[in-house]
């Protein structure tokens, strides 16, 4: 017999129910009794590529249970159990140990996970660059100074200068270096000159003892910035050399005035100054140097600088053209420096030997003598009063003198003290004096024979091999 309807059927027969679906609806199983859960929680399966999306029914997945790497399982579990992450919590038990020093690091530094769990995106925004603002002192300041000179020796001396100027400690540095604001030889690296270079040099005039501007005459130095050095008081400045330079009336007028301490002058070979340039130096007192050769300077300017620095013990005067009358300037020179120890006469066309003789019996302390090229000299007269009036000379210079004999050779040979003889052009010289020059002087280093015409190369040979120790020059071979 036919089971009697449930009362469920019988309620949806009444209902109008067409019979099939109250038969699938018998069919079915009961529902389950509702869980009881908590909120569900984002899991990490759920993230995962090829995951199966969960059951709303709870933990009943509507395919196949997910299978999960040790590690990543290690992870879902860590992260469902506990709200607080912990990465050695699913590290290989093998990678817990650590050194104690690794230990302190650890738990001091917040824990971070493996790069390949870094997500793409970070959590948080980042935050907008903010410009770095010094608040203390410089990091060049902590270092020592040793290194920061150590820097100064690798730059140019142009560029040593200009840094000198961005902080105490590269001043100090420089300072300590060879840049010391009292000396600056800018000769050195003349072709490196400029303006902007000697206006970093300017506010130091004031304790420069030593300043070097000769060569420094290219476009890029002009004669205003030159003379901008001078516009304040230079009284310690002793030393101020301008050799072949583009100079002015009114520079080495305001060098008498801001330098009068100046001890070393040498303007050799300098242009543009006229005669009143040239006399506006005769207010120096104290120069003890100084050198005129191949400028314009009159008989007038110079006799007025010899008269007013009876200290003089080095003057070069050689091929001054404006001075005609030498032999006038040479008694000068006798009669108020009688501290010469050098004395540079090249070319002084008009000199006589009775003015040289006044230099040799007042100069006694002449070391130093160049008296190339002075036709009307006669170094036979000279020479033997020469030696015996000034015992400590070591140079003399007899170039293209017409008169030279070997009676001047032999006169030389009793220079005890020669170091330097130049007889270039003599024509009427025989070897044998020249030996005995070179056998008396036993402190000779160079002879020139150059262009003489009786003396042979076989000669000089033999000469070189007896004497090692002196460098014999010839240029010119019979």
């Amino acid at each position: 017999p036919a089971p009697a309807p449930s009362p469920a059927a019988a309620a949806a027969m009444a209902a109008g129910t067409p019979p099939l679906a109250i038969a699938r609806a018998a069919s079915s199983p009961p529902p389950a009794e509702p869980i009881a859960t908590s909120p569900p929680s984002l899991s990490l399966a759920s993230l995962l590529p090829g995951a199966r999306a969960v059951s709303p029914r709870g933990n009943r997945a509507t395919s196949s249970p997910l299978t999960l790497p040790p590690m990543l399982a290690a992870i879902t579990r860590a992260l469902s159990s506990s709200p607080t992450l912990q990465l050695s919590s699913f590290l290989p038990s093998s990678s817990r140990a650590q050194s104690p020093l690794q230990s302190a690091a650890t738990a001091s530094s917040p824990p971070t996970l493996p790069r390949s769990l870094h997500p793409t995106r970070p959590l948080h925004p980042r935050p907008a660059a903010v410009p770095f603002v010094p608040t203390g002192p410089s990091l060049f300041d902590l270092l020592p100074l040793e290194l920061l000179e150590l820097v100064f020796w690798f730059l140019p001396r142009r560029d040593a200068i200009i840094l000198s100027q961005v902080s105490n400690a590269f001043l100090r540095a420089a300072m300590r270096w060879n840049l010391s604001f009292e000396v600056f030889d800018l000769q050195r690296c003349w072709d490196e000159v400029d303006d902007d270079m000697l206006a970093a040099i300017q506010p130091w005039m004031g304790r420069v003892r030593a300043l070097s501007v000769s060569w420094c005459s290219s476009p890029a130095v002009s004669l205003s910035r030159i003379s901008a050095l001078f516009l304040q008081p230079c009284v310690g400045l002793r030393v101020l050399r301008m050799a072949s330079c583009v100079l002015s009336d009114e520079l080495l007028a305001a060098v008498t005035v801001h330098a009068p301490h100046l001890q070393e002058l040498d303007l050799q070979r300098v242009t543009g100054v006229t005669q009143a340039g040239f006399g506006a130096l005769g207010h120096l007192r104290r120069l003890q140097r100084l050198n005129l050769s191949n400028t314009d300077v009159s008989a007038e300017a110079l006799g007025a600088l010899l008269i007013s620095n009876e200290g003089l013990t080095h003057l070069s005067l050689g091929h001054c053209m404006a001075v005609s009358h030498w032999n006038t300037i040479v008694t000068a020179i006798s009669l108020h420096c009688p501290l010469l120890i050098s004395l540079d006469l090249w070319r002084a066309r008009s000199l006589t030997t009775d003015a040289l003789l006044q230099v040799a019996r007042r100069c006694v302390n002449l070391q130093e003598l160049d008296i190339g090229w002075c036709r009307d000299v006669d170094s036979t007269i000279l020479v033997p009063t020469l030696v015996s009036q000034c015992p400590g000379l070591t140079k003399l210079f007899l170039t293209a003198l017409r008169h030279t004999t070997d009676l001047t050779l032999l006169a030389a040979s009793r220079a005890t003290c020669l170091q330097q003889l130049d007889v270039l052009g003599a024509s009427d010289i025989n070897p044998a004096a020249v030996e005995a020059v070179l056998q008396g002087c036993k402190a000779l280093q160079l002879l020139d024979v150059s262009f003489c015409s009786r003396i042979d190369a076989a000669t000089v040979h033999r000469w070189a091999a007896r004497f090692p120790a002196v460098a014999i020059k010839k240029s010119f071979c019979s």
